[in-house]
């Protein structure tokens, strides 16, 4: 089990190696085009303004930042592919450790201050495809960065055969190229990108990094499920299995498991017993129905075999008969087989096969489950599979007894099932020495004896499964059976349907770890001992189907905390339990409400499920819960009518379930005072019985579905609060409120209300908050309003109101800044309160909405002035009149409202000009002005200043606007013509272009007057330079690689010479000629001439020998050096301490025993066999072998290097034991890197304990290497900085507890432990001790300890992944103040449960500021593949530094109201699969950092937004580029998004340039709106599977990048447009089943669809669909018209490009003649004679 693991961890991360190479190399081209774009973003502010605004924004945070080094962490930054650290005040040197960045393929270090010398060690950068130049502006000393390798990394030749342009040999392409045509069907798609010329990069293809052989193919049908097998024909390749693969010489992995490809004999063929190399071998599933062929006992080398066919035994049409063998000698050829997996194959003529497994003693696994065996009881003389681990023998017919069984004498068992066999009798004493056994299973062993096994020494037994087997016995006695170890570790015991008698016994203490109890379907009686109760690790109990009786009490329930599943049916217990305070709110709980519980808890006064996964109706018998005064079932997922309530309830909330059906005729609880029934789905009308409250204080019926009016009768003088909103009630203004003098607030709004507001309606004096927008309200607004004195928040917006405004605004005192606090204080029982402002929906909480005090009257038929009087309320934040008719003037009292934040007059018929008083208004963040009368300059100053730039449309649609920030300006000359303008604009470029010339070219002659014999002798020194670069350097070129063409005599060699780097004064200070395809010895005297150069690079060159001078550091990195080479040449050189020689052809070390100096030595990325000539190096404190060829066990010498601080040997082929001695000896060891190798056996991290130096460790990626720190008792002299044991097997001797060391490491920032079998709980401390990153991912856990969190302690972490467990809990509410830091968060592929919990906590506006509570760092949240519940948590807007949010394939429910998503930075948002309902936010508007928006498969409804603008995904940001922990983010960043018909992951570059959205399966309709088509980055676009209508916007042509549309399954109509068929990347395109018609275009695209895409429209016609057209189709598209030419820029542009004409025409014609230099000198002397002048030198 643990190397099938490994394999497939293995596999992952090769694809997705493999993913980002195929990538780069897809798209080569937009690769470059990025490098190009991170190459001038500091140079070229003329891009686009959004980009300079950015970079202007980090120039001036950088001038002012203090200065720091290199950061250190970046040290483990093992898998970071792209660093970005430019402008910004970094100083001093670059770290040697900055070779060891092994993936780096970008390097931005520009614009900072460092200085010193450029390690090495950069030259093993093997994959870096770019860097860029290191200037520091205070020095101007030049330092630039190797750009070592070529583009895309060539792999050596394959010896097999050619080498194809990509590095693939021609042999084993052309051998997976038959392969590929003996499949007929790939409805996945596996084989989609066999197409290209490398097939190291075609999917399921990996090849060695080493050879370029191709060393593994896996195409594994991964959609195959056991519990939905129809996925298994879906999805399988089909065809047959071809023999080329007998080419692949080299291959050592194969995987074709699940498939179809049996081929027409449907056997196995026998010449895969050819490959001999082969190590792992899975043809499992596939269906094969002949005998196992023996030549595949000529595998000698296989450690794997799964020949099973467990997946499809009940898929007879598919698997008619079994494949059978009748020899299995051929087995004990398999002398290295570890895993041997045979389920199903038929094999009852095997008489020997206990002998023959038993000659095979490296076995660990053994699976012969249903296969027909008939004896287990043969005589061994002798025990040889000392290492098996798993035997499954279940589902085969052993009839006889299971004393004679063979398998009792393999000590080493830790898993054994038996089910579903024939094997009878009493249990051997042998039983009791298997003490490894983990898992028991004897499930339908019907003749067993049980009660005589002994069952006490078992101490590591976990799971014990006896259903079902006819065992007698009393149960007592078999408890005793079981393991009585001081530290019991039994978690599941499964007893049901048996014949167990006896009573429970009170002491149950080897019960008390278990996890899963089951008992049912016995014959247990008497009573229920209550110390069942303190099994306090249950989550499952199943006592049902016996003859228990007695009382259940509390007491029975005392420590069961955990408890999820209780079943006591089927007995005649009575529960009594006396309790009258129950709270369980926030308790993960998803079932129902059982019958029994209004009689068992009939004493409750206060009863708090709320936020809970509750589903079902309520209890029908409530009524009976007499006492009950308090009930809180709100946040669940009730269903059902509201039942009779009790008759004392005083307070009840049911809010946010889905209760259905009308109000109750009769509550029954007369005396209620709190009822809140919002965000239900209940219908009707409101019913008389709402009468009968009397006391009712609050009453909230929002968001549900009642119909017809609010009842005349209801009277109430305690009623504060009413809240109507989002119904569908009607009639006029409810009467009956007129008698509610103390009614605060009144929520109407979004109601079909109709008729005027009442005069009465200021008789309501308390009145706070009165809203009553979208409704149909028409008239006047009455004056009276105004003697409701208090009012802060007045909401009539949206109704047909008309009138102009009353006087006397100024008697609102509430909204003044005078007005006394709220009748409510702080405390606000509201939870669904929204405010319209700032062009956003807003939710509020609490006693925060009081203080956003609002005025809203916005699209009502007001006319008339806007009073002056308005001015006087200056508390109001909040005023919109937009979209009336108000005339006049803006009234400059408006100045005066010093509150006001949010301020729309849009949509009027106001005149005049803005009042230059609106420039007080310091708070002021949003005006909009638009589309009125204005006239005349806009004011400036203050707030106004900032205004535009968010909101550009502000003053749009007032054409007599003029000044800033419009380019309008107030003059006449404003209103030139065209025709004037244009030719003034061709006298400035004619007038430029003259004067910068003549300017450019006299700065030249008046040098060479005055400067003439400097400048010709620099010229001179130019001269020689570039003539030596010419004939001396050029002609060492190859010409291979041809990245030095450009040295040519027409160029200027400082400005266009690739690798030639110039100073200020124009001397060679650098020389890139790396790549160059130099070869054999070089003459250093060739760069003689270049007396000022500083810097020299001849890496990954064919360099064999170099004349040095006696050095003590030496890099010839990535060069050609062989062992004959590196011999001659260091010879001499025994005092060299630093030698640098990645990279290179070396193959052994002998040659370097002499340098006994060297104190670090790299020769990583070479292929060395061996490092015997490193032992003699005692001083040495640095090595570096990574990548080599090393095989074997670590050669034992290493422990004698006592100076060793760094030993680095990752991706080698190491195997073997790590031994203690070897690195306990290295008691000054810093950093261990061991990882990516093939090590096996137990590793002890105490042996470590006395190396205090210690701050890294790597492990991690030995699949088989045992790792246990919990055996012995130590303590650890050091403080680890960073430890990585991922993909190893952790403390499985201790149940694979999370090692326990961690806890005393006080400095540590990351772990990763990552695919290491952990089981069980995730400790608290953990999240306390560990600073930036824990990685707990791919592993078993079940649990994290909450009882160690929250309090007043904060965690540090910064990364946390615990994604592909099985935590099973739901998240608690205090998780943002715990994990304030957090950045990124995956908690995908659990069990997680429960409401979404907030990630901030809501904090009130008064008072002195508290400080940040929540995760306002979080940058990457996924949720994805949970059982979440409920609505999104408003407060998660406030993590306003969100960039991907994925909270896919969940139960989420409710509407996302506005503001929710409104992030600056948000990339990504996935929320399809849920339930989420309502529009779509409009926060999508406003976000122009996305690149995914997935909303598929929900019930959105309403329109599209007709928000999208120009500019929406205008900028494409690497949003993940700032990752400041090693590329861990970076790593994990990836997005799965369906596109082109099938779902896709991108991560890498292909991430950053993707972008989609996916509208599809929702109830969307209206039209498509136009500006839709203006998203020209739009890659993918899915709106299928909805009900939209209209044609297709033309405005669709513009989206020139879309590859993927999808509109089908809609009711559009019209015609298609036709210059949709210019979209040249599109490559899916479907409208099926729409009402579309007329002419399908064909050409271009449209020429490769087929007639799929069109069909469900009947009135179209064309040649794609065989229908001829009866009427052309016209083409009336549009062309959009260019933005106008910036006359000033292109005239600036012009005088300084002719200027530079001038000047460098001139230099360049002295440079290349130097005649012409003399005779400029004679004319020089000359003309100053002439003139008087005499010139001394």
């Amino acid at each position: 089990m643990a190397a099938a693991r490994g394999g497939l961890r293995r596999r992952r991360e090769d694809c997705v190696q493999m993913k980002l190479a195929d990538a780069i190399a897809a798209m080569e081209l937009q690769l470059q085009q990025q490098i190009q774009l991170l190459a001038s973003a500091d140079d070229n502010r003329s891009s686009k303004a959004t980009a300079s605004g950015q970079q202007a924004a980090a120039a001036a945070a950088s001038s002012s930042a203090p200065k720091v080094q290199f950061p250190s962490f970046l040290q483990r930054s093992k898998s970071l592919y792209m660093l970005d650290l430019a402008s910004n005040n970094f100083y001093r040197g670059l770290p040697m450790w900055i070779g060891e960045l092994s993936k780096l393929q970008i390097l931005r270090l520009s614009h900072n201050n460092f200085s010193a010398s450029i390690p090495t060690t950069i030259t093993n950068l093997g994959f870096l495809v770019y860097s860029q130049t290191v200037l520091d502006p205070a020095t101007a000393a030049a330092v630039v960065l190797a750009s070592a390798p070529p583009l895309l990394p060539r792999r050596p030749a394959a010896a097999g055969g050619n080498v194809t342009a990509a590095g693939c040999s021609t042999l084993e392409r052309d051998a997976l190229l038959a392969f590929k045509k003996g499949i007929t069907a790939d409805p996945a798609g596996v084989l989609a990108s066999w197409n290209h010329d490398d097939c190291c990069r075609w999917r399921g293809v990996r090849c060695s990094d080493c050879t370029g052989h191709v060393v593994g193919l896996n195409l594994r049908n991964k959609h195959a499920n056991q519990q939905e097998l129809i996925d298994y024909e879906e999805f399988a390749l089909v065809g047959e299995i071809s023999h080329s693969l007998l080419n692949l010489h080299h291959l050592e992995h194969l995987d074709l498991s699940l498939n179809a490809i049996q081929g027409p004999s449907a056997r196995v063929p026998k010449f895969l017993g050819s490959l001999k190399n082969l190590r792992y071998l899975n043809l499992s599933g596939i269906p094969f129905n002949d005998t196992v062929p023996p030549q595949l006992g000529n595998l000698t080398n296989l450690h794997y075999l799964d020949l099973s066919s467990e997946w499809i035994d009940t898929l007879a049409r598919w698997f008619p008969t079994q494949m059978t063998s009748v020899d299995l000698s051929w087995l004990t050829r398999l002398r290295s087989l570890k895993y041997l997996n045979m389920h199903s194959t038929n094999l009852s003529m095997v008489q020997d096969w206990t002998h023959v497994v038993n000659n095979i003693p490296s076995l660990k696994v053994i699976r012969l489950a249903n296969c027909e065996l008939t004896y287990a009881n043969q005589h061994l003389s002798h025990i040889n599979l000392t290492n098996l681990e798993e035997l499954d023998l279940s589902q085969n017919h052993f009839d006889h007894s299971i004393a004679s069984c063979w398998f009792w004498n393999a000590k080493g068992l830790e898993y054994l099932n038996l089910r579903f066999t024939e094997l009878y009798g009493r249990f051997p004493n042998a039983l009791g020495h298997l003490k490894s056994l983990q898992v028991l299973d004897f499930k339908r062993i019907i003749n067993i004896d049980i009660m005589t096994a002994n069952m006490t020494n078992l101490c590591k037994l976990r799971i014990l499964n006896i259903e079902s087997s006819q065992v007698h016995g009393n149960i007592a006695e078999f408890i005793e059976r079981l393991p009585q170890c001081s530290s019991t570790r039994l978690n599941e015991l499964y007893l049901s349907n048996n014949n167990l008698t006896g009573i429970l016994p009170n002491h149950l203490y080897p019960l008390t770890s278990l996890v899963i109890l089951d008992m049912s379907l016995n014959e247990l009686s008497g009573h229920v001992p209550s110390e069942m109760g303190m099994l306090s690790n249950l989550t499952y109990l199943d006592l049902s189907g016996n003859n228990l009786d007695g009382v259940i009490t509390d007491e029975h329930f005392a420590s069961l905390k955990s408890l999820k599943t209780l079943d006591l049916s089927g007995n005649s217990l009575t529960i009594l339990v006396n309790i009258t305070n129950l709270d369980m709110s926030f308790a993960g709980i998803t079932d129902m409400f059982p019958d029994w519980f209004s009689t068992t808890f009939a004493n409750l006064n206060r009863l708090d499920v709320s936020n809970n996964g509750i589903n079902g109706s309520l209890p029908a018998n409530m009524k009976g819960m007499a006492s009950l005064s308090r009930l809180y079932l709100n946040s669940n997922n009730i269903t059902g009518q509201i039942p009779v309530l009790p008759e004392g309830l005083n307070i009840m909330d049911l809010s946010r379930n889905s209760l259905s059906g009308p109000l109750p005729s009769n509550f029954g609880a007369f005396y209620l005072s709190d009822l809140r029934l919002f965000s239900n789905r209940i219908t009707g009308q409101i019913p008389q019985s709402i009468c009968e409250l009397q006391n009712i204080d609050i009453l909230d019926l929002a968001d549900n579905l009642l119909v017809g009016e609010f009842p005349r009768c209801f009277q109430s003088d305690y009623i504060s609060m009413l809240f109507l909103s989002n119904n569908m009630l009607s009639g006029k203004f409810p009467p009956c409120l007129q008698s509610m003098k103390v009614l605060y607030i009144l929520d109407l709004s979004s109601n079909n209300f109709y008729g005027s507001l009442p005069k009465w309606i200021g008789e309501l004096s308390k009145l706070e908050i009165l809203r009553a927008s979208h409704n149909n309200f028409s008239g006047s607004i009455p004056t009276t309003i105004t003697n409701i004195t208090g009012l802060v928040h007045l909401d009539f917006s949206r109704n047909s109101i008309s009138g102009v405004l009353p006087f006397h605004l100024s008697n609102l005192t509430g909204m003044t800044s005078r007005s006394s606090p709220t009748t409510f204080g702080h405390y606000v029982p509201i939870l669904n309160m929204s405010v319209d402002t700032k062009a956003h929906e807003l939710y509020y909480q609490e006693s925060v909405i009081f203080e956003v005090v609002t005025i809203d009257l916005s699209s009502n038929f007001l006319t008339g002035e806007i009073p002056k009087e308005i001015g006087f309320l200056d508390g109001v934040k909040n005023l919109n009149l937009s979209w009336n008719q108000f005339n006049g003037r803006i009234p400059s009292s408006i100045g005066l409202m010093r509150s006001l934040e949010s301020l729309d007059l849009s949509k009027n018929n106001l005149s005049g000009e803005i009042p230059s008083s609106l420039s007080n208004l310091t708070y002021l963040s949003y005006l909009d002005v638009s589309y009125n009368h204005l006239t005349g300059r806009i004011p400036s100053g203050g707030q106004l200043d900032t205004l535009y730039s968010q909101n550009p449309s502000m003053y749009n649609g007032n054409s007599g606007l003029c000044g800033l920030p419009l380019h309008k300006d107030c003059s006449d000359g404003g209103n030139a013509s065209v025709g004037k303008r244009s030719e003034r604009d061709k006298e400035f470029l004619y007038f430029g272009l003259g004067s910068g010339f003549v300017v450019g070219l006299w700065v030249v002659f008046c040098t060479i007057l005055f400067k003439r014999i400097a400048y010709f002798r620099l010229f001179d020194k130019l001269y020689d330079e570039r003539r030596a670069l010419l004939r001396s350097i050029k002609p060492l070129f190859t010409g291979e690689f041809g990245r030095h063409d450009s040295w040519n005599e027409a160029t200027d060699c400082c400005t266009y010479w690739s690798g030639v780097v110039c100073g200020g004064d124009r001397r060679v200070v650098s020389l890139f000629l790396d790549q160059a395809g130099i070869a054999g010895a070089v003459d250093v005297g060739v760069f003689a001439p270049f007396t000022e150069l500083q810097e020299l690079d001849l890496s990954w060159n064919k360099i064999t020998a170099l004349a040095f001078p006696k050095l003590s550091k030496l890099s010839l990195s990535h060069n050609s050096m062989t062992d004959e080479g590196v011999a001659a040449l260091f010879v001499n050189l025994t005092t060299l301490s630093e030698l640098y020689l990645g990279g290179n052809q070396l193959f052994t070390s002998s040659w370097i025993s002499n340098l006994t100096s060297l104190r670090a030595v790299d020769l990583s990325r070479n292929s060395l066999r061996e490092f015997n000539g490193i032992c003699n190096l005692h001083q040495l404190e640095y090595l570096q072998l990574g990548v080599n060829m090393l095989h074997g066990a670590i050669n034992s010498c290493l422990g004698n290097l006592h100076q060793l601080k760094y030993l680095n040997m990752e991706r080698n082929f190491l195997t073997g034991e790590i031994t203690p001695n070897l690195l306990s000896n290295l008691t000054k060891l810093e950093t261990i890197h061991l990882g990516l190798n093939n090590l096996t056996g137990t590793f002890m991290l105490s042996w470590l304990a006395n190396s205090s130096n210690l701050a890294e460790i790597v492990l991690s990626h030995n699949y088989d290497l045992r790792i246990e720190t919990e055996i012995v008792t130590w303590t650890p002299l050091f403080q680890l900085a960073y430890l990585n044991f991922s993909n190893c097997i952790v403390n499985r001797r201790s149940d694979g507890v999370v090692p326990t060391f961690l806890s005393t490491q006080l400095s540590i920032s990351g772990i990763d432990l990552s695919g290491c079998s952990l089981q069980g709980k995730i400790p608290s401390w953990l999240f306390y001790n560990i600073s930036d990153f824990i990685l707990l991912n791919d592993n078993d856990m079940d649990l994290i300890d909450m009882d160690g969190l929250g309090g007043n302690m904060t965690s540090p972490v910064q990364v946390l992944d615990l994604s592909d467990n099985k935590i099973s809990m739901s998240i608690p509410t205090n998780f943002g103040s715990i994990f304030q830091y957090l950045e990124y968060c995956d908690m995908s592929s659990n069990r997680v449960y429960g409401g979404i919990p907030p990630l901030a906590e809501a904090t009130s506006l008064e008072g002195p500021c508290p400080p940040s509570i929540g995760v306002h760092r979080l940058e990457h949240l996924s949720l994805e593949n949970n059982r979440f519940s409920g609505q999104l948590s408003p407060l998660l807007s406030k993590s306003s530094n969100l960039k991907t949010l994925n909270a896919r394939s969940n139960h989420l429910s409710g509407i996302i109201p506005d503001g929710l998503l409104s992030f600056q930075k948000l990339g990504v948002i996935l929320l399809g699969g849920n339930d989420l309902h309502g529009p779509i936010p409009l926060d999508l508007c406003f976000n122009n950092y996305l690149h995914f928006v997935d909303l598929s498969n929900n019930r959105f409804s309403g329109k599209i937004p007709d928000c999208f603008y120009n500019d929406f995904w205008t900028d494409l940001p690497m949003y993940f580029d700032d990752d400041p922990f090693s590329g861990i983010v970076t790593e994990r960043m990836s997005v799965d998004f369906t596109t082109k018909g099938e779902s896709l992951t991108y991560m890498g570059m292909p991430l950053v340039l993707m972008t989609g959205i996916d509208l599809s399966m929702n109830q969307l309709s209206g039209t498509i709106p136009p500006p839709v088509g203006f998203l020209r980055q739009l890659k993918s676009l899915n709106l299928s599977h909805n009900q939209l209508v209209g044609p297709i916007p033309e405005t669709f042509m513009y989206m020139e990048d879309m590859e993927s549309m999808d509109l089908s399954y809609n009711h559009l109509n019209g015609s298609l447009p036709m210059q949709l068929a210019n979209l040249s990347f599109l490559c899916s395109f479907n409208v099926a089943y729409n009402n579309l018609s007329g002419e399908i275009p064909f050409q271009s695209q449209f020429e490769t669809f087929d007639e799929s895409a069109f069909e469900g429209n009947d009135n179209l016609c064309g040649e794609i669909i065989n229908k001829t057209c009866s009427v052309l189709h016209q083409n009336q598209g549009g062309v959009l018209s260019d933005d106008a030419i910036d006359t000033a820029l292109v005239f600036w542009s012009f005088v300084f490009g002719c200027f530079a004409l001038g000047f460098w025409g001139t230099v360049a014609w002295l440079i290349w003649d130097k005649g012409r230099r003399k005779r400029l000198c004679s004319f020089m002397d000359a003309l100053m004679y002439k003139l008087g002048w005499e010139f001394v030198p």
